[in-house]
């Protein structure tokens, strides 16, 4: 762990280039749920995402709480879930509005480092009738 000041990671800039891309305009939200999931998917990282993009240059992209702020020029989301995907089933039920039959995320996680492999597991019995 890091200590209280002590900071690490990357930083990535993207501007699409139009001779290169065949669209350059790309849809926040679609980006915010991609992020998500990443970080969903790999336990403690943090992912932030900043569209830097004036108001009029994102066109209906732009939405949420930065864009309802007075003079608000950027939006911003960050994303770390320190359980994974335990994380993930809780979002799940709590987004599809499902009832938990027992409160415990069931989870577990296994790797074989001379195999190279992982796997990591949650669910939580909910009385939803479709998958959470």
């Amino acid at each position: 762990p890091m200590t209280e000041g002590e900071s690490t990671g990357t930083s990535v800039t993207f501007w699409a280039d139009p001779k290169i891309f065949e669209t350059t305009i790309y849809d926040f939200e679609t980006l915010r749920s991609r992020f998500q999931q990443m970080a969903f998917l790999n336990k403690g990282l943090k992912i932030s995402l900043t569209d830097e993009r004036e108001n009029d240059q994102a066109g209906d992209e732009v939405a949420g709480d930065a864009a309802d702020e007075p003079g608000a020029k950027h939006q911003t989301v960050t994303y770390q879930y320190l359980n994974g995907i335990k994380d993930y089933v809780d979002y799940l039920v709590k987004v599809r509005k499902a009832t938990p039959v027992e409160e415990d995320v069931i989870s577990f996680e296994a790797e074989d480092l001379k195999l190279g492999i992982s796997a990591e597991l949650a669910m939580q019995w909910t009385t939803a009738y479709s998958e959470a």
